[in-house]
């Protein structure tokens, strides 16, 4: 964290030499948020603002399923002293439940902190019938997507486990669309992930997915999965799964199971329990209109995830 400060005074240092600088701008500021909260800024007498992602001292307290630390105290403390310093002037997060935590406070300087929603890559609409022909999956089919880029901890593992149920619906497929790394290639290599290939029910798209593939699978889904393991920040398919009109299934874990309980935009699993996660599928299966009111609820959660909103919502906090 101090050599990040190091590096943005020096950065700072060599533009003052050339022009005015009016405001500096740090677009990730996870890299030294509490060596700026104890040495200052390196930015001089200039204002100054930043957007955090990280920061997760108040999970427990938001009802945020994570691990805790012996050093969230401090940290909340360092925040607060963040938030109070004297050429801030605005302090960005796209994480809801930080906004919340920190407004609640009561503190002058709590204001400080705004909430920008999350932006991701939008998705283009397609024919329903056209993705599926496109990925070879019948109209008949149910369809589970896992998109982006593909690891181990995205539980692709145990949502192949939840497949060999005895009452899972033969009828569901999934689709994974993203780069494969050496741990996901062996996860696909299982009993279970060759069952569903002999059956036609595996269908891959093993690289960097184009914008047109992207509307494909997200046209032909059903369903998106976000069952993810040990990641406790924001995502951004929850987003895209959202502006698609598409039901999540997600852990329990993290953001993503806060905001999914929150918004009534899928079902919470546990990622460690392959039955419960059939469970899920199976009811999300036979009752289309729930799967649907889970749909439209993420899809009006998500409506202000416009990178024309965050735009506005910068400028005005930043304007003098």
């Amino acid at each position: 964290m101090l050599k990040f400060r190091r590096i943005m005074g020096s950065f700072y240092a060599k533009a003052v030499q050339r022009e005015r600088v009016d405001l500096v701008l740090l677009p990730y500021l996870d890299y030294c948020t509490y060596a700026l909260a104890i040495l200052g800024s390196p930015f001089s007498r200039t204002a100054w603002s930043g957007i955090v992602m990280r920061p997760a001292f108040h999970y427990s307290s938001m009802g945020v399923m994570a691990p805790q630390t012996r050093s969230d105290p401090w940290k909340e403390r360092l925040f607060h002293r963040l938030l109070n310093s004297r050429h801030l002037r605005a302090l960005f997060t796209i994480d809801k439940t930080l906004q919340e935590y920190i407004h609640g406070s009561g503190r002058p300087h709590a204001s400080r902190l705004h909430y920008i929603p999350d932006v991701t890559q939008p998705v283009s609409a397609m024919n329903r019938h056209q993705a599926r022909q496109m990925l070879g999956i019948p109209n008949s089919g149910k369809v589970i997507l896992v998109h982006g880029a593909l690891s181990s901890r995205k539980g692709i593992d145990v949502l192949l486990q939840a497949t060999e149920s005895d009452v899972f619906p033969s009828n569901v497929h999934i689709v994974l669309s993203g780069e494969q790394p050496v741990e996901v290639e062996a996860i696909l290599r299982s009993a279970s992930a060759n069952r569903l290939r002999l059956d036609c029910r595996l269908h891959e798209i093993k690289r960097y997915v184009t914008n047109e593939e992207s509307a494909a699978v997200f046209s032909a889904a059903d369903f998106v999965w976000v069952g993810y393991r040990r990641h406790y920040l924001m995502s951004g398919l929850l987003v895209q799964a959202a502006s698609a009109g598409l039901p999540v299934i997600a852990c329990e874990e993290g953001l993503i199971g806060w905001l999914t309980r929150r918004y009534r935009s899928g079902i919470v699993v546990s990622t460690s329990s392959p039955p419960t996660i059939a469970r899920a599928i199976i009811e999300l299966c036979n009752n289309p209109d729930l799967a649907r009111e889970y749909g439209e609820n993420g899809r009006l959660a998500y409506a202000s995830h416009t990178q024309e909103n965050v735009g506005r919502i910068m400028l005005d906090a930043i304007e003098v």
